[in-house]
């Protein structure tokens, strides 16, 4: 029974690792190009190809944190430079928690189609992985423009 609790609080705490990243993007403007500006068509968002952290946002392997949190939450600055990105986690009961995250166009009216060509929709799946649980933990949000 102690094994059981254990890997409920282990799966607990990745939700809500995962669901973190996702309160962190929402905070974020939808596209680099909707920063500071209204579109009206999808035609010049973000290419598919191109989905990831710009120029002086990328970071060189796994964000950690530190005094000043994380450092998505400085450099990132729209959802998809969350595709690709990874975090590792150490909590005060269990260390290793490792999150990656996803950043894909989606159909507006059903999130979960899948699409190669920017649209007013972003899918985005944070997974977690710990060697505390034997399936990695995975939660799905849909940002809409």
């Amino acid at each position: 029974n102690e094994r059981i609790a254990e890997e409920s609080e282990f799966n607990l705490t990745a939700f809500s690792l995962a669901q973190s990243i996702i309160d962190e993007a929402k905070s974020k403007e939808f596209d680099q190009q909707t920063v500071g500006a209204e579109l009206t068509t999808p035609i010049t968002l973000t290419p598919v190809d191109h989905l990831g952290p710009d120029p002086g946002e990328a970071m060189a392997g796994a964000d950690s944190t530190s005094p000043d949190g994380y450092k998505s939450m400085r450099q990132f600055n729209d959802v998809d430079d969350y595709n690709g990105y990874h975090r590792y986690v150490n909590t005060p009961r269990a260390d290793g928690y490792d999150v990656s995250v996803q950043v894909s166009y989606a159909s507006p009216s059903c999130p979960d189609s899948l699409l190669t060509t920017p649209t007013f929709c972003k899918h985005m799946i944070v997974s977690v992985a710990s060697r505390y649980f034997s399936n990695p933990v995975s939660v799905q949000y849909a940002f809409i423009y």
